[in-house]
C-alpha cells in the first residue's frame, strides 16, 4: 500500500512538474486547473499499475527462485 502511494505521488508530481512554472502559453487559472486534473489522474494511474503488479506476483521477494529468474505463481 504504501509502495502504491509513493509511486502514485512521483507520477503526479514529477510527470506535471511543468505546470508548477507560469508561463506565457497558460495563464495562471488554467495552469492551475490542468495541473489538478492531470496530477489527480496521474496519481490513480501510479496506484493502478503498483497494485496490478502486486495482485499479479510481480513481487520482488516471494516469487524469485534459486537462478534469480521469477518463479511461476
Amino acid at each position: 500500500m504504501a509502495q502504491s502511494l509513493m509511486v502514485g505521488l512521483l507520477f503526479a508530481l514529477l510527470m506535471n512538474a511543468q505546470h508548477l512554472l507560469p508561463n506565457a502559453l497558460m495563464v495562471s487559472e488554467v495552469r492551475l486547473a490542468h495541473f489538478i486534473e492531470t496530477a489527480s489522474s496521474n496519481f490513480v494511474w501510479g496506484f493502478v499499475i503498483v497494485w496490478l503488479l502486486s495482485k499479479s506476483g510481480f513481487t520482488r521477494s516471494s516469487n524469485v527462485g534459486e537462478e534469480g529468474k521469477l518463479a511461476a505463481a
